[in-house]
């Protein structure tokens, strides 16, 4: 049986629909613009504006990705100094971190391993930790610019970080290729675990860590 456009039953089935729609709408609209913000979040994680600066920082971790990127700035006239960050109170099969450290500077080609300067930091367990100990090999060597090389996921952070930290020091940032991530996060499980473990590190940084 046909009900009339003014009986009131067809006017609340109208106004129900409508009403579906709507909240279809918002939802579908809600889920692009979540879905987008994590494909961006792999480029947001990612800085690479390195500037001529007095010295180079390789952060600690890492060093077989990082370190590469820092001798290539080194060569194309960055900086005259290359600061490895490092613990030197480990060993490795009963051989000490330090003696490791210059063992393998040694196998580097003359025009960089004269230019690397071990910068102990032992004891940090974060980025926010190894600022304390970099500060005092800058300060010590009167630093007042600095390129951080780190791995391309940690780019942006660090350079948050350490910029907060050492107010005393321009810092920019170099990002190094890191096998286990890359800004297209979605397309491979690794890839995937980086992201979300470093956006998690970005947001409790932002949050909570940095008003300590």
């Amino acid at each position: 049986m046909d009900i009339p456009l003014s009986h009131p039953l067809r006017s609340w089935s109208m106004g129900r629909v409508r009403h579906l729609v709507q909240q279809f709408v918002f939802v579908a609209l809600a889920l692009s613009f979540i879905t987008s913000l994590f494909c961006l979040a792999g480029f947001v994680l990612v800085q690479d504006e390195p500037q001529h600066a007095d010295a180079i920082v390789i952060l600690g971790g890492n060093a077989d990705v990082r370190a590469p990127r820092a001798f290539e700035l080194a060569r194309e006239g960055y900086a005259p100094v290359i600061f490895l960050d490092m613990e030197t109170d480990e060993t490795y099969y009963h051989t000490p971190t330090l003696k490791l450290a210059h063992d393998w500077i040694q196998t580097l080609p003359p025009d960089i391993a004269s230019k690397i300067r071990i910068c102990p930091v032992n004891g940090a367990e974060s980025t926010k930790d190894e600022t304390a100990a970099t500060k005092k090999c800058l300060d010590d060597a009167g630093v007042r610019s600095a390129i951080l090389v780190t791995s391309n996921y940690h780019s942006r952070r660090a350079r948050i970080i350490f910029q907060e930290k050492i107010p005393s020091v321009r810092f920019s940032v170099a990002s190094a290729d890191d096998p286990v991530f890359e800004p297209h996060w979605w397309r491979q499980r690794e890839w995937a675990k980086t992201m979300l473990a470093e956006s998690s590190k970005f947001v409790w940084y932002e949050a909570v860590d940095r008003w300590r």
